[in-house]
């Protein structure tokens, strides 16, 4: 039940948001209430698509955490069930930051207008994030 009051707070919230964030363009012209609302209903969906695999994945991550604090028998999981320590929660939440840079620089080529430099240094800093997660993963913590 918190989950859900906890989709619908962040559906709403957007949508504040969301309206302070049109009104400060960096680039380009301010994007007013009535152009947003005429974007093409595909771009919406997608939006809607995007924020509900987040929730879900939020909710999973949630659960796997607090999965061994449930009451029962051994916490409340499953026969020879291990629950997940910090350190797995930490390198879950953190790969997602991983995967979407990774997703914006490949798929939708956020650095397309950048010169060698800067594409080095997107790829270095990925590079580095992602060893960093690596040496969290096998040091054993956790």
């Amino acid at each position: 039940a918190v989950w859900i009051f906890f989709g619908i707070g962040m559906v709403g919230t957007t949508f504040a948001a969301g309206m302070l964030i049109l009104n400060l363009s960096l680039q380009g012209e301010e994007l007013t209430l009535p152009a947003f609302i005429r974007s093409a209903p595909r771009q919406h969906i997608l939006g809607l698509v995007g924020g509900g695999i987040w929730c879900i994945g939020a909710v999973a991550a949630a659960v796997a955490a607090y999965a061994n604090t449930a009451p029962g028998v051994n916490g409340g999981l499953p026969a020879g069930a291990i629950p997940a320590g910090k350190t797995p929660m930490y390198l879950i939440a953190n790969a997602a930051a991983l995967l979407a840079a990774l997703w914006g620089l490949v798929v939708w080529k956020e650095n397309q207008g950048g010169n060698g430099t800067v594409r080095m240094l997107s790829g270095l800093t990925l590079l580095l994030f992602a060893a960093g997660l690596a040496m969290l993963a096998f040091s054993g913590i956790g």
